[in-house]
């Protein structure tokens, strides 16, 4: 079974042939044009992914030596993320896949990134809970099977991802900032200032980082000195530790809530050594996480998961459309019955 997977939801155009189980090959272009505006500007994603899809899908069928031909079903993601973004690869995906007439599966981009786990990886046995955590979403999830989810905690304001980006901007850091971030934190103290743990006491599973990045802004502007190094790592660290304790403790909270010990990460801030390494020390959860390629956007994670809903027994369905604000508990495909 060869599958073609395909990621446009945000600022990466990804591809990947996906064959019986593995990654055959894979290839992203990411947009670094949005770094002169410190975000990403959707109508500029846009324009970019329809000059990249055709070219990113041609090379990664030649890493893989398949041809157009070769392929029995499209991935795409449908949802969520941005509106034109998620267009350009749908219809992309549509025209391939009524030009070669085969199945075209709809992807939800929050599961997609909860199996990611598995890629290259031993297979994940359900009931668990995921944390789903990026510049775009920070979301916990109860995942039951691969055709059921729960959300049970998320973001009311900021993303985690989001917040280290607006906050690493005032410190001068190119967009995203969240790998820099990691990198000089490492040689701060995180100790050496104290800053707010968004809703520590809130009682629930959500989360929120406006009051973090809020309070950041007014230490900066208080504090210029540490808008240089070797200050300025101090403060990262510090940031850092506030995010990632926020993440760790809300986590525990889920699973104990759900009385759930396998705990699985997903998203590009799962690949922050440093929050791993919070989670690997809990001895009392299971931890499985990405490998990095598989934490940030990709069309491995699109392709795996296909394979595992075709493998379950999935009717996709014949009208898929773009879906910018789908949640996590909705899919494209109904389960066969019998």
């Amino acid at each position: 079974m060869t599958i073609l997977g395909l990621e446009t939801s945000c600022d990466d155009t990804a591809a990947a042939v996906y064959r019986d189980g593995r990654v055959l090959s894979e290839s992203i272009s990411t947009q670094l044009q949005h770094r002169a505006w410190g975000g990403v500007v959707p109508e500029i994603a846009s324009r970019a992914h329809l000059q990249n899809i055709l070219p990113v899908t041609q090379t990664t069928l030649e890493k893989a030596g398949v041809t157009f031909e070769a392929i029995e079903y499209i991935a795409v993601t449908a949802g969520p993320g941005l509106a034109g973004a998620l267009l350009v690869g749908l219809n992309f995906a549509r025209g391939l896949a009524d030009g070669l007439k085969i199945p075209l599966i709809g992807i939800n981009h929050l599961q997609a990134h909860i199996w990611a786990a598995e890629i290259g990886q031993e297979p994940i046995a359900a009931p668990f809970i995921s944390l789903i955590v990026s510049g775009g979403h920070t979301s916990l999830i109860r995942v039951n099977s691969v055709n059921d989810y729960c959300t049970i905690g998320q973001t009311l304001d900021d993303a985690a991802g989001e917040a280290l980006d607006k906050v690493g901007k005032l410190q001068g850091l190119s967009y995203p900032a969240g790998a820099e971030i990691e990198k000089l934190a490492e040689g701060g103290d995180a100790g050496a200032i104290e800053l707010p743990r968004g809703m520590a006491a809130s009682g629930d599973c959500n989360f929120s980082f406006s009051g973090l990045k809020t309070a950041a802004r007014l230490f900066l502007e208080r504090n210029p000195k540490y808008l240089a190094i070797p200050l300025k790592n101090d403060f990262l660290a510090a940031l850092q530790e506030a995010v990632l304790d926020i993440l760790v403790s809300k986590s525990l909270a889920a699973l104990e809530q759900e009385k759930l010990s396998t705990f699985v990460l997903g998203g590009g801030v799962s690949a922050n050594k440093r929050l791993r390494s919070k989670f690997s020390r809990r001895r009392e959860l299971r931890l499985i996480a990405p490998q990095p390629q598989y934490c940030t956007d990709n069309g491995a994670m699109v392709a795996h998961f296909a394979y595992k809903l075709i493998q379950q027994g999935i009717e996709p369905l014949r009208e898929i459309t773009a879906a910018p604000d789908l949640t996590v508990e909705r899919s494209f495909h109904t389960v066969k019955s019998g």
